[in-house]
């Protein structure tokens, strides 16, 4: 089978090309100590925070690897574990200042991959790319039984 045809494959190398600049761009704003492996976890942490539970749920991770995500990032300063108001048991992990910094350097880096990706493609492709896309994360979501 000739993988470069694979919808697996394509969607992987379209991945590729997004995360192609973001640890260089990261490394020169300071946040070279950003490992690929966070990237799993980075997603999931909303502006207001989650439960580690949640995280793992929705990367689709053992809650022990996300644990040990996440107690790596507390120690580098990225996040940080604050009481849930609704349950005195439960810890939400959010974003700390450094956090929410790197996660702009991130973004900012990805809307430059995308605008490149406009100039190549054309607008109307890539607004194309992003409702299939969308479509099929909700299929997942639907199929997943989540949010």
């Amino acid at each position: 089978m000739d993988y470069e045809l694979t919808l697996n494959y394509l969607i992987m190398k379209a991945y590729e090309e997004f995360m192609a600049d973001v640890f260089p761009s990261l490394a020169a704003a300071g946040y070279g100590d950003i490992q690929p492996a966070y990237r799993h976890v980075f997603p999931y942490i909303a502006i207001r925070g989650a439960r580690l539970t949640e995280i793992a749920a929705q990367a689709g991770l053992t809650k022990q690897a996300v644990g040990y995500l996440v107690d790596s990032l507390e120690a580098l300063g990225y996040v940080e574990r604050v009481p849930d108001p609704t349950d005195r048991r439960a810890k939400i992990v959010r974003f700390t200042e450094r956090g929410r910094a790197q996660d702009r350097v991130a973004q900012a880096s990805f809307a430059a991959t995308e605008r490149r990706l406009v100039k190549a493609l054309g607008r109307e492709d890539v607004a194309e790319l992003r409702r299939i896309l969308a479509r099929m994360r909700a299929h997942q979501k639907a199929r997943q039984g989540t949010e």
